[in-house]
């Protein structure tokens, strides 16, 4: 009995050594998928900074009208990015990586939908009382943002650790 249990002992531990240790390939798959997944956040702060800009001229200008051609080049970068995400096979493993970008870009079309499109409508007659309003709502959106974020970040780490790859610092952009 003690030979049988010490013969299973050790038969887990090695599946669990081989389990543990990553092919080149399977590192290369898993680091690759992690960029695709860092492209499309750095896609989205890049498409949101230049939205953000065109928002401090139409302020200024009250010409809210420029920000449709914005916000609608992100809703369509969204979109399909949700539909190249969908498709794209991965390992079991990456899974909650996968999920956690598809919730981020879901969080970021309703953004666009709820706290970024209502600009558009505004005019010189728009009150300042609804313009702060909008402004308020934007940025409580930005404030939930981080966690959703947070969320991507820590799959990325699980999938890094996994794979033994090194993640870059995030600089908090």
């Amino acid at each position: 009995m003690k030979l049988k249990t010490l013969f299973l002992t050790l038969l887990m531990a090695l599946s669990g050594l081989v389990y543990a240790q990553k092919t080149e390939k399977e590192t290369d798959f898993a680091l690759a998928f992690n960029d695709y997944c860092a492209s499309l956040t750095d896609s989205l702060y890049t498409y949101g900074t230049a939205w953000g800009q065109a928002f401090g001229e139409a302020y200024e200008s009250n010409n809210f009208a420029q920000l449709t051609k914005h916000s609608n080049k992100i809703f369509s970068f969204i979109e399909k990015s949700q539909k190249d995400l969908i498709k794209r096979k991965v390992n079991p493993d990456m899974e909650d990586l996968k999920l956690a970008v598809l919730d981020f870009l879901a969080f970021e079309k309703a953004m666009i939908q709820e706290a970024f499109k209502p600009f558009e409508q505004f005019t010189d007659k728009t009150s300042d009382e609804t313009i702060k309003a909008q402004l308020d709502l934007l940025t409580s959106k930005t404030a939930q943002e981080e966690k959703v974020l947070t969320a991507v970040r820590a799959e990325q780490e699980k999938v890094a650790q996994l794979y033994d790859f090194t993640m870059e610092a995030y600089n908090g952009e």
